[in-house]
């Protein structure tokens, strides 16, 4: 027996029993599914001491410092690429991992936990101005687990919502952090723990929870280069060819020729093994040593400009400064490099490193179109680059500022005679689809570089089948 037709609720006209929407007046026939079970990073921001803010704010007043404050912790979850789930007010709830995923959103999570706490920050001291709020601040809570995803309300107007645990652990954490403090749950930090400095293990009796929570203060990001090294003492096996690849570009580099090295693998095959072997070799102080400098590209700063750059200059900025202004050790470090055109290049310089310029230089970088602050930004970086070589110092960058995400700048440099010369080592994921059986792990030689340059390219293909060397494997441990 045949089914009857599909009916539209709107016009009444009949449809096929697989339509979607109605032929007639395209209202939608088939909702899909509204609910799914997802594995999420919660984020629960709230300003602190709001209700005694009303008590002593006018009433258009106490609105602004709260849309300032929420409008920093917006800016900031956008920025990593969260999803606001809800508006209370005062705080909001923020998801990563849903409706879009990414393999790093434990860590995009904590980011914007303390770029928020950055933001309202600097916005407290607007507010301390305007309205004479002071301490204005916020506390974050953070936690990763499974939920439930559903869209609520009618069509057309719908919002994504999310119910579970771990959505109450991230409240809960988010009520006992201190003002000013992002508080991480254990399966956070586990996921996310090489990228940042972390307070103390503390175990909380948080509300409503049978068990103690525990969880970690988030402090600081990780400058590249600074994780914790994992498994690094371990002798590398089977890779020869390509260690010989980086025995090449570092020997050519110390003899006066710039080298770039890509290293190219899936996921998990070896490529910061292979970097790391590089830079343990390069800084080695028994053969003539460089300075190293390490930047990341990573997925969420596909839209902020000279990313690896600013890694690699608050890392070489920080190298042996404790407790000191960074914008002052940035004009100390930059004084012998660039000698007299310090005035002319720190503000591009501080501007990559993640500094706040002063009002002075805010008001000039403003007025300059936006060409002109790229090659005067770009011509800042590499006259540090070469001031740091005419030092006798070795310095490094990313090649290209728009590496795509997922890759990895290392640069180190040597003087030669009167020309300086550059070590770039860059890694990057391989595509996930594969068309074909993969290739035994091969080196990559180029043609001999164009007369008056000293740049030459080297590839390392990492390949998960190197059966040979594995076949070996056995007898080579100890």
């Amino acid at each position: 027996m045949a089914s009857a037709p599909t009916v539209c609720p709107s016009c009444g006209r009949p449809s096929a029993d697989d339509a979607r929407f109605c032929a007639g007046c395209g209202t939608q026939l088939a909702a899909p599914a509204r609910e799914e079970r997802k594995i999420v990073t919660a984020l629960f921001a709230d300003v602190v001491g709001s209700t005694k803010l009303g008590e002593s704010l006018d009433a258009e007043d106490f609105r602004n410092v709260i849309d300032g404050a929420v409008g920093c912790m917006i800016g900031a979850v956008e920025e990593f690429g969260g999803s606001l789930s809800e508006f209370t007010g005062d705080g909001v709830l923020a998801l990563f991992g849903s409706p879009v995923s990414h393999e790093d959103d434990p860590q995009r999570a904590v980011l914007a936990g303390l770029r928020t706490v950055e933001l309202v920050e600097r916005f407290g001291e607007e507010a301390a101005r305007r309205w004479g709020v002071e301490g204005l601040a916020v506390r974050i809570g953070i936690e990763t687990g499974p939920a439930v995803l559903a869209r609520v309300g009618a069509a057309g107007s719908e919002v994504h919502g999310a119910t579970g645990d771990t959505l109450n652990t991230a409240a809960r954490l988010q009520a006992a952090a201190h003002p000013g403090a992002v508080l991480v749950g254990s399966r956070t930090q586990q996921q996310a723990g090489r990228w940042f400095e972390w307070g103390d293990r503390v175990e909380l009796e948080l509300k409503g929870k049978a068990a103690p929570v525990i969880a970690y203060e988030a402090l600081a990001e990780r400058l590249p280069g600074a994780e914790p090294e994992r498994a690094v003492r371990a002798r590398v096996v089977g890779r020869d060819a390509e260690l010989a690849t980086v025995a090449e570009a570092i020997g050519s580099v110390r003899s006066g020729s710039g080298r770039v090295v890509f290293v190219a693998g899936e996921a998990g095959i070896g490529k910061s093994r292979i970097v790391h072997e590089a830079r343990r070799r390069f800084e080695d102080p028994a053969a003539d040593p460089g300075l190293w400098l390490q930047g990341r590209c990573m997925s969420y700063a596909e839209t902020l400009p000279y990313w690896p750059f600013h890694g690699m200059f608050r890392e070489w900025l920080t190298a042996g400064v404790s407790e000191q202004d960074p914008r002052a050790a940035l004009e100390a470090a930059l004084e012998e490099p660039l000698g007299g055109d310090l005035g002319e290049q720190l503000p591009f310089i501080a501007a990559v490193a993640g500094l706040s310029p002063t009002p002075a230089e805010r008001e000039r970088m403003e007025e300059l179109a936006p060409e002109v602050l790229q090659r005067l930004t770009l011509g800042a970086v590499r006259s540090l680059v070469e001031g740091l070589a005419r030092a006798a110092e070795a310095s490094g960058g990313s090649p290209d500022p728009r590496l795509p995400p997922g890759a990895g700048g290392h640069l180190g440099g040597r003087r030669a005679g009167r020309r300086w010369a550059r070590a770039a080592c860059c890694q990057r994921r391989a595509a996930p689809v594969r068309t074909r059986p993969c290739a035994p792990a091969r080196r990559r030689r180029p043609a001999a570089p164009p007369a008056g340059r000293i740049w030459s390219r080297l590839r390392v293909d990492l390949c998960p089948e190197f059966r040979p060397a594995a076949a070996r494997l056995p007898e080579r441990l100890p």
